[in-house]
């Protein structure tokens, strides 16, 4: 996880203007560094999804869902992942509603 929350921040920083419309024109056209955030953005989304679904379906409380979610990679989460994934399927993320229920940011909200 540290892995993919690293790479994601680093082509933020990289390209803080336009991140999401570059990833994806370079994740179309198949190269291999856009392919790999494509990968680092799904196992975050998975695990934060996850989280967002355990909730909801009442397995876990508030409490419990706000413990897990509490660490600097909600923001990258919220920053970058969930733009880049709500350009490319063209919705918005019903798991990052849910949690920003829960928890808005963590910390003063910046990104790593």
């Amino acid at each position: 996880m540290q892995e993919a929350l690293s790479a994601l921040v680093l082509w933020y920083k990289a390209n803080p203007a336009n991140f999401v419309e570059l990833w994806i024109a370079e994740r179309d056209s198949g190269k291999p560094e856009a392919l790999q955030l494509e990968h680092h953005r799904r196992r975050i989304g998975r695990y934060f999804g996850d989280i967002a679904r355990l909730y909801q379906s009442k397995m876990i409380d508030k409490r419990l869902a706000a413990l897990v979610i509490d660490f600097p990679g909600l923001n990258v989460w919220y920053q970058i992942a969930v733009p880049m994934s709500s350009a490319y399927a063209q919705r918005s993320s019903r798991s990052a509603a849910i949690l920003k229920q829960i928890l808005p940011q963590h910390g003063p909200g910046t990104i790593m």
